[in-house]
């Protein structure tokens, strides 16, 4: 029961973030500091900076990601996700497209410069009802110039219910910021 009300919170926590993405809460995935809100901030004041920081490329907001495996059960393979980050450094994300569409993941991102983040997220693979591993990704990422895409490197580890690695693999990630109407931006 606990892992079913555990899938039911993390897809409610998927839903709200897309709607309030989808309704213009968010914008360009960040927080919106109003212009009301900047004039009472001092320009010098290390507040406004981070604001003004974080706005410029941050993972904040809902991306379409593609992933290309180059090593593993699944090399010459791609899947397609949708990836929703979240201001307080976790990360929902759930397979839209490739072997196995559905597949949801729930994990945590760092900024680790002004144009690069980590990030890592678990997915729980469950076969006929029964838990039958856990998927482990870690992803080195840089955003490109204008801060709407992202690409990097991904490693994955399948392990069985019982620890026991069953595969290792590697990939590349590409992704695109969707638009406040979760289109791609173009």
């Amino acid at each position: 029961m606990e892992g079913v009300k555990d899938r039911l919170v993390f897809r409610l926590s998927l839903i709200s973030a897309q709607l309030c993405f989808l309704d213009g809460k968010v914008d360009k995935g960040v927080v919106r500091v109003s212009l009301e809100q900047k004039s009472h901030f001092n320009k010098r004041d290390s507040y406004y900076k981070k604001v003004t920081k974080l706005h410029s490329r941050s993972p904040i907001g809902l991306w379409h990601v593609t992933v290309t495996f180059l090593t593993g059960r699944m090399a010459g393979q791609t899947e397609q996700l949708d990836q929703m980050f979240h201001t307080d450094g976790t990360l929902a994300s759930v397979v839209t497209s490739g072997p196995v569409p559905g597949l949801e993941g729930k994990g945590i991102w760092q900024q680790t410069g002004d144009d690069r983040f980590t990030y890592e997220f678990e997915e729980q693979i469950i076969r006929n009802e029964h838990f039958a591993g856990i998927v482990h990704v870690t992803n080195q990422m840089r955003f490109t110039y204008d801060g709407n895409t992202f690409e990097g490197d991904a490693q994955g580890t399948m392990t069985a219910p019982d620890g026991t690695v069953l595969t290792l693999s590697t990939g590349t990630v590409t992704a695109t910021r969707a638009q406040q109407d979760g289109r791609q931006q173009s």
